[in-house]
């Protein structure tokens, strides 16, 4: 991928904020075809959860690690979900690429961000991990070194 930063006229780089929200994946290629431009979709396993679930009477019973271990499976799941659709619906059509991490999600979009792309793609709200309870929009578009597109959930 070109990392150089293009800040005018037609994306070369996007960058894909991924979760579960419908129409924000069929956007971002949308404008990656029309430009030929070339297309990241990054997934962040939510490794936050140990932070957010107190430490309480539920830590000696096993209930917290079990519920963790149940988040663990269900962050993975979903991430090969997220990698099975991307690659299917990219292949062939626009040049992509698929990237993981794990770890605060706004964090990781930022960090993945500042490697150099033109437009960074981010469903408003955005619904992965822990940031359906977090301001992550706000904070995303505060730090974002490149343009920032917001596109609502289609209705379905």
């Amino acid at each position: 991928m070109n990392t150089a930063v293009h800040n005018s006229g037609a994306p070369r780089t996007l960058l894909l904020v991924l979760d579960d929200t419908p129409g924000v994946f069929e956007e971002a290629l949308r404008i990656a075809k029309q430009h030929k431009a070339h297309l990241t979709g990054l997934f962040v396993l939510d490794a936050t959860w140990n932070g957010y679930v107190a430490h309480d009477w539920l830590s000696g019973s096993g209930s917290r690690g079990d519920f963790l271990d149940y988040i663990n499976d269900e962050e993975k799941k979903s991430a090969q979900e997220a990698l099975q659709r991307f690659e299917a619906q990219t292949k062939g059509v626009v040049e992509a690429e698929f990237v993981m991490s794990a770890g605060h999600v706004v964090e990781q979009a930022i960090a993945q961000m500042e490697k150099g792309y033109d437009l960074v793609v981010v469903p408003n709200p955005l619904r992965r991990g822990l940031e359906v309870m977090r301001d992550g929009v706000a904070e995303l578009t505060r730090k974002a070194p490149c343009r920032v597109l917001l596109v609502p959930a289609r209705q379905e």
